[in-house]
């Protein structure tokens, strides 16, 4: 096909008249065009004829269809180039833009290194996850995940690109900027865990002196009593003083009071313990100017992750501390008319009738307090509210994986979305313990509580049209939902 018989497109017009002698053009009926020589297809190195565009438009196409016909030699004063030349020169090419592009990272990271590596020393063995907090809080705007990936990276030893290194930089310059980069970095970390920050009190570094006191002027402030202690445990104590050791005693903490006498804030157990081997002083960190409210947080946050410390006793050191979340769930069980209690058993013969609404399970109710759902305030008044009406006093009515179970549902599915009479006539029917057998049944691959959560589902379910059902999908859908967070 000539030039002149070719469709309107100027640009395909000239590159036919740049082709050589014997090759021609025909169309192919796909709005593409076959190259010819000597009146037979030319094919490509695949074997695939070749064909150009009907109608290239942008100067990119148009350049890439003339590259295309000088590498098969089609066009006049274009030479035929070796295939394996081409590939091995593009090759080449981009082997060298990668050397460059790899020694530039090198030497940019070495640099972040010779200013970062010497502050972050000073700060000890440092983690990925502590590195990505401080430098994705002193950077707002890099996200936390990112972060993470980075600072793996940089940890390994791996080079960065330049983004990632810019985004690293404010953490740099805040350290480097600090009177002590070591404190600063703390500090930092502590911000983004949540933590309090140390307090100078009238000029003091520590909050607290040690004395030598003596111990018939150290009581401990129960929580029986409004206060925030555990009673003594006897066992405990008579194996501390049987195997007492005055080199490993330590000192206790005490809060000092207008009075004189000591309040024990740490070391109950041991203050006893000093007692009864004959002990009349102990060595103790004293604190001065606290109110009760100071005295029961930091006997919280002493003791939290203690194993010894029951979960009742943390919660009422929260209650005494007024911290917002413990008495906004005093004050939801309340309403329920139940009781947070460190000993109970609903249904069990041993405390029928006086203990049948004692709430043990303390960090059930905390967990299905925290809860986040986007359909209710909170998830721990309708739990309590169905437990109560159709369930109080009866075996295994305020168990952990009832409670947790209950949570769950009430996370998911608003109160219009729940078929009440239809459900709760089913509950009160079935009883609680045969619930938790179904939940049993129902814990392949699950824990309990979620196992639970599906058998609630599935009582719902029972007899009601597919409009009405709740989706039991949605219950397996999370896993672990977030634990009570306090105020510190």
């Amino acid at each position: 096909m000539s030039p002149s018989t070719l469709p309107g497109n100027h640009a395909l017009r000239e590159i036919v008249r740049d082709l050589k002698p014997g090759f021609e053009i025909e169309p192919d009926g796909k709005a593409h065009f076959k190259l010819l020589q000597g009146g037979e297809l030319v094919r490509d190195e695949q074997g695939r004829p070749v064909t150009l565009p009907g109608s290239p438009s942008s100067q990119r196409s148009i350049t890439n269809v003339r590259k295309k016909l000088e590498k098969l030699g089609a066009l006049k004063n274009g030479k035929q180039v070796s295939k394996t030349k081409v590939r091995d020169e593009q090759l080449q090419i981009e082997r060298s833009e990668a050397e460059l592009r790899g020694e530039t990272k090198i030497k940019n990271t070495e640099a972040l290194r010779g200013r970062l590596d010497p502050l972050l020393t000073k700060t000890g063995q440092v983690r990925p996850t502590d590195l990505a907090r401080v430098a994705s809080y002193v950077n707002p705007e890099w996200s936390i995940d990112s972060a993470v990936t980075t600072t793996s990276f940089y940890l390994a030893g791996k080079a960065l690109h330049e983004g990632e290194i810019e985004r690293l930089l404010p953490l740099v310059e805040r350290l480097e900027g600090a009177e002590s980069p070591r404190a600063e970095w703390f500090m930092l970390l502590r911000e983004t865990l949540g933590l309090d920050q140390p307090e100078l009190r009238e000029g003091k570094e520590w909050p607290f002196s040690v004395k030598l006191i003596p111990l018939e002027k150290v009581f401990a402030h129960m929580a029986e009593d409004g206060g925030y202690q555990r009673p003594v445990v006897e066992n405990f104590v008579r194996d501390l003083a049987l195997r007492f050791d005055e080199r490993l005693v330590g000192t206790i903490d005490v809060s000092e009071r207008r009075d004189g006498r000591y309040a024990v804030i740490d070391g109950l157990q041991r203050s006893e313990a000093m007692r009864r081997v004959g002990k009349t002083s102990c060595y103790a960190s004293v604190y001065e100017g606290l109110d009760l409210k100071q005295e029961a947080t930091l006997f919280f946050h002493k003791n939290k992750d203690r194993r010894p410390v029951h979960p009742y006793y943390e919660f009422m050191a929260r209650v005494t501390a007024e911290d917002p979340v413990a008495l906004d769930i005093k004050r939801i069980v309340e309403q329920a008319e139940l009781e947070i209690a460190v000993q109970g058993g609903a249904g069990l013969p041993q405390y029928h009738g006086t203990r049948d609404r004692n709430v043990t399970a303390v960090r059930a109710v905390e967990d299905v307090y925290a809860y986040d759902t986007e359909v209710r305030a909170e998830c721990l008044s309708p739990t309590l509210g169905v437990i109560t009406r159709n369930w109080i006093g009866r075996r295994d009515s305020l168990s952990v994986n009832l409670i947790r179970g209950l949570g769950r549902i009430f996370r998911v599915w608003s109160d219009e979305e729940i078929q009440w009479q239809h459900w709760e006539e089913q509950l009160a029917a079935l009883g609680p313990t045969l619930v938790l057998s179904m939940g049993q049944d129902r814990t392949s691959g699950h824990t309990l509580q979620i196992g639970c959560s599906l058998a609630l589902v599935e009582i719902h379910n029972r007899g009601l049209a597919r409009g009405q059902r709740l989706e039991e999908r949605l219950v397996r859908s999370f896993s672990r939902p977030p634990v009570a967070q306090y105020r510190r």
